[in-house]
């Protein structure tokens, strides 16, 4: 019996060494990848000596996320650490040559700075923006109930993330910065006017993605919007439960819901009815490939038309 054993044993090893073979071409492939962000989060260091931030506000202060960003088109992303940068450092981490176009993405509520980046990382790449994408954090919170609360942090942090427009516009030049905003994020078009300096010229693309603003008020803007920004691009859907949620809450239509009216001098893109639309039909320009793919054609300044309504093909 002993014998027997014992000849079974290279039989072993051999399957062993197949199976962890195995396992280790199962294993996916992911991208070191640094993405620069703005903040006005308050930041703290923990025992373990890690730097976070908070919900409460503070003074626009900069970073850098460390993320692993596996294949496509999955593209799940990991945070491992943040690096605190001044905020002119975050500013040059882009890498623009030869009038290259750089983005600010601006996150919506119920979004900590983790999570943030990890959508920035995801965005970036689905658009071909690697390199070229700013964050900027607000400080919103990590909970549900406190829509309202986020809702007056937005409007606190306005003028500072103005004044990160501002810089990256002096730096880059202004038509060479593009502003993507979702959902609460686009809530930046109602005070944009108020908040910069229109006698410095436009900025690039405006693209609002599910956008929680007011329908009517963004209407009510728009004479003024034309003059900040060189083309606006409005991303809807009728299957976004989220903002189907937010228009009872708010009493009013949300700019992001289709169906309504055709806004002369705005793209509206109608992605009702997509796959992979993600968490209640709102994160579609994360979870969808396709529409990350014209996402990043508008910000090339490569997929523009006569405006009005039009579908995603």
């Amino acid at each position: 019996m002993k014998s027997d054993c014992l000849r079974l044993l290279p039989k072993l090893f051999v399957l062993l060494a197949m199976i962890g073979c195995a396992r280790a071409e199962q294993q996916p492939t992911y991208d070191l990848v640094e993405v620069p962000f703005l903040t006005n989060r308050e930041a703290s260091v923990n025992r373990k000596g890690q730097l976070r931030f908070s919900a409460d506000r503070a003074e626009t202060t900069g970073g850098r996320c460390k993320l692993r960003v596996y294949e496509l088109p999955d593209a799940e992303v990991v945070v491992d650490a943040f690096e605190a940068l001044t905020a002119d450092a975050a500013i040059g981490e882009l890498e623009s040559e030869d009038s290259q176009r750089v983005t600010l993405y601006v996150h919506g509520y119920n979004i900590g700075l983790e999570r943030a980046c990890r959508d920035a990382a995801v965005l970036a790449r689905r658009t071909g923006f690697e390199g070229r994408t700013l964050l900027f954090s607000w400080p919103a919170s990590r909970t549900v109930i406190t829509y309202h609360k986020d809702a007056g942090r937005f409007a606190a942090s306005m003028p500072q993330i103005f004044d990160a427009l501002d810089e990256l516009g002096r730096r880059y030049g202004r038509s060479n910065v593009n502003i993507v905003a979702h959902s609460m994020g686009s809530r930046l078009v109602r005070d944009a006017v108020r908040l910069t300096d229109m006698s410095k010229g436009r900025f690039g693309e405006l693209v609002l993605i599910a956008p929680d603003v007011d329908r009517d008020a963004f209407v009510d803007a728009l004479p003024d919007l034309e003059r900040l920004v060189d083309d606006i691009t409005v991303l809807v859907s009728n299957d976004d439960r989220l903002l189907l949620l937010s228009q009872t809450v708010n009493l009013g239509a949300r700019l992001g819901q289709a169906g309504g009216e055709e806004i002369d001098g705005v793209d509206v893109i109608d992605v009702t009815g997509l796959e992979d639309a993600g968490f209640g039909g709102h994160l579609y320009h994360l979870t969808n490939e396709a529409v990350g793919g014209v996402i990043g054609s508008i910000l090339n300044g490569q997929l523009r038309d006569d405006g009005g309504n039009s579908a995603l093909d």
